[in-house]
């Protein structure tokens, strides 16, 4: 009989609030401690390890600790690319692992042409030396590339296969699709090979025990997340992984739930509600609510009668909780909206007059901006805001750095538009300034949806 783990979407480094990244580390080291504590033979991550190709050092040191363990207790560990670490030039955090020996990447495979023929992906079956288990990966892809790798996949070598034998693959299936996948976004399941003893998925963040081909099909879903949506489905399904043995050619999955700390929901509709009572509202809910030691999400929906969603004051009652002892607080105010701000004609245009009336027109509305921002100076302003605000990520840089240097460059253009209205030299402020008047204020509490 051979036992492994089947973790997948880990996303370790994800979150910009410290407390969240914490929570998830922490949630990898428990999972760490449960596989070592089955002594299973070998680990499989079915991609998205990291957030990003490119992680920060210090989740990096610690999720190098971790597989060392795995190591040192002789437990193999097996994985391939996931959509958010895969990079095509392999300017990735998984291929410094792996060239490190910590855990051995299962996903190579080399296009084929018969004569006359289509093209052919054919993928190396890695084996498990001593238990005999085969494994075989198809990485996921930025934009869902591997769709077209699987509708060229050589399936009668893959099936060919002698057993036991694992697909490990990075992909929402299309008749198992959760709500909100695009059919684009997903691999049918006849392009799947058969005769496999289980299927080992990722990308998918809804847990679930499925059939594929007569054998077990499973997402273990991610031990927290990386955004509102995944911490929300947290708080009413355990996060874990599943054990797996597979006896004489038969595989039976066991969810093991990782322990972490709770997390609570407060969710207040300001449908018709002034933007004052709807502050009043949640302000009770919270307060009603126990916070300690706990990850609270926030989530304000509907339409202001009046006042603007800025009036709700969101930094005060993210301190409060703070004060109460709530571990990390996570505000989602996306589809909260106000009265105030109109409807915007365009006409037509090429792409930058559209963007110059649309700015016009808002800044022109009826919730005008400071003196500063109006007119031809404040549409001069924006467009300039929107340069570093849209710019890419630059080589290795990580995703928390540039959206910091980012917020940094839009800042700086802020005060010098504010300081030459006022006939005053411009500020200098680096990122480490605690000012109220940041633009990183509102992600000081643990972080917003917007």
């Amino acid at each position: 009989m051979t036992t492994f783990a089947h973790l997948s979407d880990l996303h370790l480094g994800a979150f910009r609030d410290p407390a969240l990244r914490a929570e998830l580390l922490a949630r990898f080291v428990a999972a760490t401690d449960l596989i070592l504590s089955a002594k299973v033979d070998f680990v499989i991550i079915a991609g998205d390890l990291f957030q990003v190709n490119i992680p920060e050092i210090a989740t990096v040191t610690e999720v190098a600790r971790q597989l060392r363990r795995l190591q040192d207790a002789k437990i193999r560990t097996y994985i391939i690319y996931g959509s958010h670490d895969y990079s095509p030039n392999h300017a990735s955090m998984v291929d410094v692992l792996a060239g490190a020996g910590l855990y051995q990447k299962v996903v190579e495979g080399e296009f084929t042409t018969e004569e006359g023929g289509e093209p052919l992906l054919r993928l190396r079956p890695f084996r498990d030396v001593p238990t005999g288990v085969t494994l075989v990966g198809m990485s996921g892809r930025k934009t869902t590339l591997e769709r077209r790798y699987f509708e060229h996949l050589d399936l009668p070598a893959l099936e060919q296969l002698p057993g036991p034998k694992v697909f490990v693959f990075h992909s929402g299936i299309t008749e198992l699709r959760p709500v909100g996948i695009p059919e684009s976004e997903s691999v049918p399941s006849s392009l799947f090979p058969k005769g496999f003893d289980y299927y080992a998925g990722g990308h998918v963040h809804q847990r679930g025990v499925h059939g594929l081909h007569g054998a077990p099909m499973v997402y273990p879903g991610p031990l927290l997340g990386y955004d509102f949506r995944d911490l929300e489905a947290g708080a009413l399904q355990p996060r874990g992984f599943y054990l797996v043995e597979i006896d004489q050619g038969r595989a039976t999955p066991r969810f093991v739930p990782v322990p972490g700390r709770d997390t609570v929901v407060v969710r207040q509709d300001a449908e018709g509600l002034s933007a004052e009572a709807a502050a009043g509202a949640l302000r009770a809910q919270l307060e009603a609510t126990q916070v300690a030691d706990r990850i609270v999400l926030v989530h304000v929906a509907g339409q202001l009668a009046s006042g603007r969603t800025s009036d709700i004051p969101w930094l005060a009652l993210q301190q409060q909780l703070r004060e109460r002892g709530a571990f990390a607080v996570y505000v989602s105010r996306s589809q909260l909206r106000s009265t105030i701000v109109g409807r915007v004609s365009i006409g037509r245009s090429d792409s930058s007059h559209i963007e110059e009336r649309v700015l016009a027109e808002y800044l022109d509305g009826p919730d005008p901006p400071a003196p500063t921002f109006r007119g031809d100076a404040g549409v001069s302003l924006a467009r300039q805001l929107l340069e570093p605000l849209c710019a890419e990520l630059q080589p290795g840089e990580a995703v928390a750095e540039g959206e910091d240097r980012k917020i940094e460059a839009a800042y700086q253009l802020l005060v010098s538009a504010r300081d030459g209205a006022a006939g005053s030299p411009p500020q200098q402020r680096t990122l480490g300034d605690q000012e109220t008047d940041s633009p990183h204020a509102g992600d000081e509490a643990g972080g917003e949806e917007e």
